[in-house]
């Protein structure tokens, strides 16, 4: 069977292809129920952004217009992520920098703004660390106890803290942080300051299709025959449902 579509067709729609994989693929991870962490969004429409960009300004032949109305839409949508010095910006940034996978891969995106969100990350890391005393950072190297035989009659006197030595601190857990090869999450256990802040701000999920997933088992889950369950209970078989298919 002989192909209907003339040259021309053929070379548009591969070029409407090309110009709207960037998005499918953006919106397949962001959907996506592994790794569903809200750090995953600012670098996610970053690499979206400039992908299109690319595409807008390429020699396309018929599809030109259809990669600068994707760009536009994608500027006017994420405009709040993009700007950085917004609440959303500052806080999906700092999502993503607390998250090992991506740390700070997407800065050549954002160059001008690179000097002011590690100093955001770095203040934010001091912070926690003058609310969080007890937590020893495991990645800080310690030199070896004196051992049993150097025993003066006390204990020993700490210096007085003072803030500037907070931050120096801070600032190299930040150090040390982004210089570590590892990027899966286990490496936050060498690092509990910083996995305190990936909790707090990778809890919002990027994308309402794992809520909307877990609607759907909720609805295959409440069957006649169940509905002497609890509320608890319904809630945990729902749970354990979802999990079972992840």
């Amino acid at each position: 069977m002989t192909c209907s579509f003339s040259d021309e067709e053929l070379t548009y729609l591969e070029e409407f292809v090309k110009c709207s994989k960037p998005v499918a693929e953006a919106i397949d991870i962001l959907q996506g129920d592994k790794e569903a962490y809200y750090g995953s969004l600012l670098p996610t429409i970053l690499a979206v952004r400039l992908k299109l960009q690319k595409l807008a300004t390429s020699n396309l032949q018929y599809c030109r217009p259809i990669a600068t109305a994707y760009l536009n839409s994608v500027n006017r949508r994420f405009v709040t992520f993009f700007e950085l010095n917004t609440v959303e910006g500052k806080n999906a940034a700092i999502a993503a920098l607390s998250y090992p996978k991506f740390k700070k891969v997407w800065f050549p995106c954002v160059n001008d703004r690179v000097e002011e969100l590690l100093t955001h990350f770095q203040r934010l890391i001091y912070e926690y660390l003058a609310n969080y005393p007890e937590e020893n950072d495991n990645s800080m190297e310690t030199d070896p106890p004196l051992g049993d035989f150097y025993d003066f009659g006390g204990n020993e006197i700490d210096a007085p803290s003072h803030p500037d030595d907070l931050m120096n601190k801070a600032g190299a857990i930040m150090k040390r942080y982004f210089e570590e090869k590892k990027s899966s999450l286990e490496m936050l256990r060498s690092y509990p300051i910083i996995h305190k802040i990936f909790k707090k701000y990778n809890t919002p999920l990027p994308s309402s299709a794992q809520v909307e997933r877990l609607f759907s088992y909720a609805t295959m889950a409440n069957t006649p025959k169940s509905n002497r369950l609890s509320h608890e209970k319904f809630e945990l078989r729902v749970v354990l449902r979802a999990n079972a298919s992840s």
